[in-house]
């Protein structure tokens, strides 16, 4: 078994989670710019606000790398669900 695999699991669930809903605060200020742009900012914001919160619970390179993986897998899951729904509405 990994050492650490407890705590770095802790920070991916608590950083994917931390993401999404810092995420969607502040996508509504970005409403107004261009499409292309407002997705690209918001995750790349997303990412940063991973790796911020994997670095604030266990400052250490392995959390703020799995901060990033669970604001990645946070986003993907957004994704996911918007493109099902929209498809389900058409």
């Amino acid at each position: 078994m990994i050492e650490g695999y407890e705590e770095i699991t802790k920070t991916f669930i608590l950083a994917s989670v931390a993401t999404w809903g810092i995420t969607e605060a502040v996508k509504p200020i970005l409403k107004n710019w261009t499409s292309a742009l407002q997705k690209t900012t918001v995750r790349i914001f997303a990412l940063a606000c991973g790796a911020s919160w994997g670095m604030c619970l266990v400052p250490q390179s392995d959390h703020a790398i799995a901060g990033v993986c669970g604001a990645a897998l946070s986003t993907t899951v957004v994704a996911l669900i918007k493109s099902i729904l929209k498809r389900r509405s058409e």
